[in-house]
């Protein structure tokens, strides 16, 4: 058996999933969809099981509030086509940024440029192999979220991303995200 041992991403569209009314405020959040490719191109693994090993991972905010994942299910099944593809989406409806960001003094009020806090974790992917176990063969590839606010408002922007060690991929910012009573 080939064994994959490359992945490249490619966006293939940004869609913000609009707002949400969470505790009587309204968020914008950021969702890009992004389609993989799986190599060696020249074999096609529309057989393999693929799946993702999500990882529990833990950050601090830019106010040392720790946050912490933990995934319900670590394990997310996929598969790809004839031609090796698959799509994938990456959504955050940014009202935990909002609650957190807002509380923090991220930016240097006499800057004019933003600053950006990122929030990535680990997620490895596996393949079953042909003795039914499964193999980590992209041990690096990482889901980043980045968020921004802008000098002067409590309001910001967000972006989702891909990073593996071959390179990253990232959607464009999206927003922004607020609440309705800032205004």
């Amino acid at each position: 058996m080939i064994e994959p041992d490359d992945i490249t991403f490619a966006l293939d569209e940004d869609d913000p999933p609009g707002s949400y009314d969470i505790e009587e405020k309204v968020y914008m959040g950021c969702q890009s969809y992004f389609t993989y490719h799986v190599g060696p191109r020249r074999v096609s693994f529309s057989q393999v099981h693929f799946r993702e090993n999500k990882q529990v991972f833990q950050f601090a905010w830019p106010d040392g509030t720790l946050y912490t994942y933990i995934p319900g299910d670590p394990y997310v099944p996929w598969v790809v086509d004839d031609d090796n593809s698959n799509p994938d989406g990456l959504r955050d409806r940014c009202a935990d940024a909002y609650r957190q960001l807002r509380r923090t003094e991220l930016l240097n009020d006499d800057d004019d440029e933003s600053e950006v806090f990122e929030a990535a974790w680990s997620i490895p992917e596996e393949y079953q192999g042909e003795g039914g176990g499964w193999i980590c063969w992209l041990p690096d590839e990482t889901h980043a979220f980045q968020y921004t606010r802008w000098p002067g408002f409590l309001r910001g922007s967000a972006r989702a991303g891909i990073r593996t060690g071959g390179g990253e991929c990232f959607g464009g910012w999206m927003g922004p995200f607020k609440t309705i009573d800032e205004e």
